[in-house]
């Protein structure tokens, strides 16, 4: 008989799948900066012995990454997952991608200005907000929403798609890319958001679509695609729970499906966890002397040297995917035995106000990456500050108080697992404009139900909201403070539709960047900053930079076009929009090669890490061409009497207009020459 001090939990909270262009997939990290899981692909469960992935791609194509959702049982303030022989759970899962259906890519200051310029005008005063702008009407609008619709598991069903032909009759508001041809003129037609099964169990797996994107328009260098599709996606997850027949518990979690993950092992400077624990303390309740952060009244309440240490790790992480060698000094910072001058020195080079670089003329502050907006002359945001709640707790190092509370049992008493806070730990929480896996709306406390969960959309009167009869909306903001009777919350589709369209855009386009570092009021003049600039970087993990080769055969270098050790740029080859919509499938993957297995090698923790050598793997060579280009005087070009050569990189098969549309393009073209 059950007890009523007994909760349920899904955990995590939000699970990150991720896109690939293979068949093959691998089960998400349960730890930070912990590797993948291999499973059985009988079961769909963890592989025996030493189960963590060891290989990224399957004949040249990257795999996919699976959100694993489990049922915990929390008694008190202790989580156990339940034993599934003795309940029947269904699953149902709603993702959409809104992408095409929103407003053009603005950072959080710049959709607040647009806001305010367009409220309680006419829907024609959006117009040129809009990604594709041409209709305005809201039914007409939805049509640019993929909506699959909902898809449930129950205990008979072990797998669904999402796509058209799996669409439920019971959902009126079905929706598919549309493009003016059979298929885009660029890139490929996307069909689906992928795939959701049950593990024998009955844990859900929802597992990443292909990655694909396609349009009918060149890209130009924008992150809004007109008519352009990709199949990046987020949604809802819903858990009914019975147990002899009789309901026990309607559960809800969130899941994103956001891009490969090219460093899975390295973890960026500032995390979505921390965002969330960020929001958990300030507006949630969570460690209530911690609260206080913003008045500098602060209690010693938890454990400042792991905090910090953690930041150091980052440091140390970011320097193998960039050339920011000015974090050098500080990634070798051992928090534990710095004397409380040099806690107070290191301190000094923390940023604290967004649009200030320097702390001397020497060394720029930390951290090292730029600001969600950076290219405004208004509102500036230039450069990324940690969280409140991360400089709070940098404060309480500084000053010498060590903390009692573990910050663990604390997240307990909110019902929040270390699975909660693994998942979204592996993603990026700054800067986030507009980011890679979600952005800048995640800052929003109503957005959340509770600590590090998702609100789903819910009635004025609580009830959820299940889209069976009026679709999704395409106009609805979600950051909006609930109002009328709207109860607030998320739809499907919410916290990605903010991205790059299509995603390869932010890949590509979103690595460095330089930025104005005086105090001018102009920071972009014809889109580029004035100098003095300055070169600081977006989100290297999740994005790498430069890389370090590691191909040591002889077949293996005549093709990478690099001896080992050499450090390259990570998208060699890949230049411009257009090339990492079909080149990223080939991009190489940042290993730590000193914990990879050797034979007769005990099973490792997945994050070991005793002396690291990351460096890029698994790289397609054979889809790039490597050129020699005369770097030596003027003469050289002609007689290359100096030998002065330096490697260029091309993909061998760019994005192209598809043949049977070249050839329509070719007879109007003849026909009218020949009018």
């Amino acid at each position: 008989m059950l007890k009523r001090d007994v909760a349920y939990r899904i955990h995590p909270a939000v699970g990150v799948a991720r896109v690939g262009d293979s068949k093959s997939f691998y089960l998400a990290p349960v730890e930070v900066g912990g590797l993948p899981i291999e499973c059985n692909p009988r079961t769909l469960r963890p592989r025996r012995g030493d189960p963590y992935v060891t290989f990224f791609k399957e004949a040249g194509r990257i795999r996919r990454q699976a959100a694993v959702f489990g049922v915990y049982e929390w008694r008190d303030g202790a989580a156990k997952e339940i034993d599934y022989r003795e309940f029947d759970l269904e699953w149902t899962v709603h993702l959409a991608n809104k992408k095409a259906a929103w407003y053009k890519f603005e950072d959080q200051r710049g959709f607040e200005r647009i806001k305010a310029s367009i409220a309680g005008k006419p829907l024609s005063a959006r117009r040129q907000h809009l990604r594709n702008p041409d209709t305005l009407l809201t039914a007409e609008r939805r049509k640019f929403i993929f909506d699959p619709g909902p898809r449930t598991l129950g205990p008979g069903t072990r797998a669904v798609s999402f796509e058209k032909k799996r669409a439920s009759a019971k959902y009126l508001h079905p929706e598919f890319p549309r493009y003016t041809d059979s298929d885009p003129v660029y890139g490929d037609r996307v069909e689906s958001l992928g795939e959701a099964r049950r593990d024998a169990d009955g844990r859900l797996l929802v597992i990443g679509a292909k990655g694909l994107a396609g349009g009918n328009e060149a890209l130009s260098g924008d992150l809004d695609g007109k008519a352009w599709y990709d199949d990046t996606c987020d949604g809802s997850v819903l858990c009914r729970i019975r147990r002899d027949g009789r309901l026990v518990a309607e559960l809800e979690a969130w899941c994103i499906v956001c891009p490969p993950a090219f460093a899975p092992e390295l973890v960026n400077i500032v995390t979505l966890d921390d965002l969330m624990f960020d929001i958990a303390v300030r507006y949630q309740n969570m460690l209530p002397g911690l609260g206080k952060a913003e008045k500098r009244q602060l209690a010693g309440v938890v454990n400042p040297e792991t905090e910090v240490e953690k930041i150091v790790r980052r440091f140390q992480d970011v320097l193998w995917v960039s050339d920011l060698t000015p974090l050098l000094p500080f990634a070798g910072l051992d928090v534990q035995k710095m004397s409380r001058k040099g806690r107070r020195s290191f301190a000094r080079y923390v940023r604290r106000d967004a649009n200030v670089l320097w702390r001397d003329r020497v060394h720029a502050q930390l951290p090292q990456n730029a600001g969600d907006n950076n290219d405004w002359n208004v509102s500036q945001v230039k450069f990324l500050t940690f969280t409140p709640t991360t400089l709070s707790i940098l404060d309480q190092w500084v000053a010498g108080r060590t903390g009692k509370v573990d910050v663990d049992l604390e997240c307990k008493s909110k019902l929040v697992h270390p699975l909660d806070r693994a998942a979204v730990a592996n993603c990026v929480g700054g800067p986030l404009a507009p980011s890679i896996e979600v952005t800048w709306s995640l800052r929003y406390a109503h957005i959340y139900k509770s600590p590090w969960r998702i609100k789903h959309r819910e009635t004025a009167n609580g009830r959820r909201v299940t889209y069976e009869r009026t679709g999704l909306s395409p106009y609805r903001d979600e950051t909006d403070l609930p109002k009328g009777g709207d109860g607030g919350g998320c739809e499907p589709g919410d916290l990605t539709k903010r991205m790059s369209l299509p995603w390869q855009a932010d890949l590509y386009g979103c690595t460095y960047q330089t930025i104005t570092f005086n105090d001018k009021p102009n920071v972009t003049a014809d889109g580029l900053a004035p100098p003095p600039t300055y070169a600081l970087y977006w989100w290297p993990p999740q994005a790498p930079v430069r890389v370090t080769t590691f191909e040591r055969t002889e077949d293996l270098q005549v093709h990478s076009g690099a001896p080992v050790g050499v450090r390259l740029d990570f998208a060699r080859g890949v230049n411009s929009y257009m090339d990492a919509v079909a080149a990223w499938r080939h991009l190489g993957i940042v290993r730590d090669v000193s914990a990879l297995p050797r034979s007769n090698s005990r099973p490792r923790a997945s994050n070991l890490r005793e002396y690291p050598l990351f460096v890029e793997l698994e790289r397609n060579h054979a889809e790039f061409i490597v050129a020699a280009a005369s770097v030596g005087s003027i003469g050289n070009v002609v007689s290359a009497g100096d030998l002065a050569f330096s490697p260029v990189f091309f993909l061998r098969e760019p994005l192209r207009v598809r043949r049977s549309i070249a050839k329509n393009f070719r007879r109007e073209a003849h026909a009218i020459r020949h009018k």
